[in-house]
């Protein structure tokens, strides 16, 4: 499903990256969603931080903040990636 994700976000010229560590036995995650620049380099566009463990009330979501210049969708397309992933 989050491969899925990543492909429509492909198609619309955005990216769409998880990012997951494990410290101290707990999971941590961000994920962003950013727009390619014409430098090179990312605009971020929208992310979302959080952590989890494993219980079925785990998940703890801390951050999600999208730019007021992204498009419309990506606020939707975070909070799908997170619940995929």
């Amino acid at each position: 499903m989050l491969e899925q994700l990543e492909a429509e976000a492909s198609e619309r010229g955005l990216l769409l990256r998880l990012q997951v560590g494990r410290p101290l036995g707990l999971w941590s995650l961000r994920l962003v969603v950013a727009r390619p620049a014409s430098s090179g380099s990312l605009i971020l566009l929208g992310e979302m931080k959080g952590w989890a463990y494993p219980a079925a009330t785990g998940l703890q979501l801390d951050t999600m903040r999208v730019m007021p210049t992204a498009p419309p969708g990506v606020g939707a397309l975070i909070w799908a990636a997170t619940m995929a992933w």
